[in-house]
């Protein structure tokens, strides 16, 4: 589903302008999901609820069923492009507009599968000659913008889902006194508060960690409108970047006071950062899809082929970082001892009972830290570096592949009525 989801974004149009206009709405549908999921989880929680709870989830997947037939049944895909029609449309393109020398331009590329990458980017024996799955997976995997693009996914898959599966652990180790939880000298009522307001925090650190991702991306529309993709997410790359290292220099501190709500902002921030980051990776990798279609004048995008060669090589990403950064924590005497299906208090609750049975808590806390801290700082500079120097994908040459689809699709639309105009 999320394959299919992907692949029809990069479908559905050409424009870039376009494309994120629709990433604004879907990040506007995200921030709206919220609110079933929140009457949901209330439900579930009251055991003599349990009923309404069924009621509710049954009426939800109704109504998105029937929304996802409505949008299926209406929406229009791109029309496809031949290579003999846009040949003969450039042919006599002079009547729409356009000057002679670009026709004769439009004309030649499309008579030769001339890639339009840069001298050397595509050897000269990848190009494919027909149609097949070798040809093709030849030509996606001899492309340096996509492998660019996909080693920089992987590495933020690592930073995303370290993020998402340790935030318990880290708020528990971060946002808590260490004194005053490896002290035994604790009162019962004070260790009830402490577990209260961890639940509470955690909570409040759940919620907006969801909400803030989709109003960044939103608010970064603009920009993406204005300064193009390739400049916007390496933006976010300078920004984790320069984060991680001002919270560095900061340090850990006494985990209380300004400290305490400092580190607890540098989590949100790192956390929402990371999400909208990968948020925007459906824009590059739609224009990497547009370039293969135009340097080898294929009727069809290949969509769906693109995001699954991408998810195939990025997935051990989601289960090799929360691994290494286990066998870490492991390695300095943290005990696992949260349960699946915890709820949120009680799965920061046990994170911290993990941090206490180490035989050494502030070390344990420290190397957390570090964790928090180097970990995206690393990332932030792997990802500039392969961004800078690999994706190249932008400015004019990306607006001459976007000239040259719309010619295309214009032209096909002169002998086509039921074709879809952008």
């Amino acid at each position: 589903m999320c394959l299919a989801h992907c692949a029809l974004f990069a479908d559905l149009t050409e424009s870039h302008s376009e494309r994120v206009r629709i990433l604004k709405l879907g990040e506007f549908g995200s921030v709206l999901v919220g609110v079933p999921v929140f009457i949901s989880y209330t439900l579930y929680r009251y055991g003599d609820m349990r009923l309404h709870f069924q009621t509710f989830c049954v009426v939800l997947a109704v109504v998105c069923g029937v929304a996802l037939h409505f949008a299926g049944s209406t929406m229009q895909p791109r029309t496809p492009i031949t290579t003999a029609t846009a040949t003969a449309s450039a042919g006599g393109s002079t009547s729409s507009g356009s000057g002679g020398s670009d026709a004769a331009d439009v004309a030649a590329a499309l008579k030769e599968p001339v890639p339009l990458a840069a001298a050397g980017e595509l050897e000269e024996s990848a190009r494919p000659s027909d149609g097949s799955l070798r040809s093709i997976l030849c030509a996606i995997f001899s492309h340096r913008s996509f492998w660019a693009f996909v080693l920089v996914n992987f590495v933020q898959i690592i930073n995303l889902t370290v993020n998402a599966n340790f935030l318990p652990l880290f708020e528990a180790a971060l946002t808590t006194d260490a004194t005053a939880t490896a002290s035994s000298t604790a009162t019962t009522s004070d260790s009830v508060s402490k577990s209260a307001s961890i639940g509470v925090w955690h909570g409040l650190a759940v919620a907006v960690s969801e909400v803030a991702p989709p109003l960044l991306i939103v608010a970064l529309s603009e920009p993406l409108s204005q300064f193009g993709t390739r400049n916007v997410i390496r933006a976010m790359f300078y920004a984790k970047t320069a984060l991680s290292s001002l919270m560095l220099l900061i340090g850990r501190g006494s985990g209380s006071g300004w400290s305490l709500w400092l580190l607890a902002l540098y989590l949100l921030l790192n956390r929402t950062c990371a999400s909208a980051t990968f948020g925007l990776f459906n824009l590059p990798i739609s224009d990497l899809i547009d370039e293969d279609q135009t340097t080898y004048n294929r009727a069809q995008p290949l969509s769906a082929m693109y995001f699954g060669v991408n998810a195939l090589i990025t997935k051990p990403a989601q289960s090799l970082g929360p691994m290494a950064v286990l066998a870490l924590l492991t390695s300095y005497g943290y005990r696992q001892t949260a349960t699946a299906g915890s709820s949120s208090s009680s799965a920061s609750n046990s994170a911290l009972s993990g941090l206490e049975s180490s035989a050494d808590p502030t070390l344990l806390r420290d190397i957390i830290f570090l964790v928090v801290t180097v970990l995206p700082l690393i990332a932030g500079v792997v990802q500039l570096v392969i961004w800078q120097c690999g994706y190249t994908l932008f400015g004019h040459r990306l607006s001459k592949i976007k000239d040259k689809l719309s010619s295309q699709r214009r032209h096909t639309c002169v002998t086509d009525e039921n074709c879809v105009q952008e």
